[in-house]
């Protein structure tokens, strides 16, 4: 008996960010659906997510940190207007910039 993938999530009103590497390898996880609320996206957050390939963000995003999306699905990734700060590491020092 396989599992049943999670096709899709959507939070409740009132979640503000999403912490580092919350979703990070989860293969499952395919469509995301960010709420009016969430401002930070941290580190690492959908790390991984190789089958991953759609996700809308809310209004509101600020931030979002290093690696949030690295080895995803994505043909293509939209950030909003609103993202203020990306936060990127050097790959050969890890220093965050």
């Amino acid at each position: 008996m396989g599992v049943n993938p999670c096709l899709q999530s959507s939070f409740q009103d009132g979640l503000l960010s999403l912490g580092h590497s919350a979703f990070r390898d989860n293969k499952s996880l395919l469509r995301d659906h960010l709420t009016r609320g969430i401002t930070a996206i941290g580190n690492h957050t959908f790390y991984g997510n190789t089958e991953m390939t759609e996700i809308v963000f809310s209004t509101g995003l600020t931030s979002i940190g290093s690696y949030a999306f690295y080895n995803c699905g994505f043909v293509e990734l939209v950030i909003p207007e609103t993202v203020t700060h990306i936060e990127v590491t050097t790959p050969s020092t890890g220093v965050q910039t």
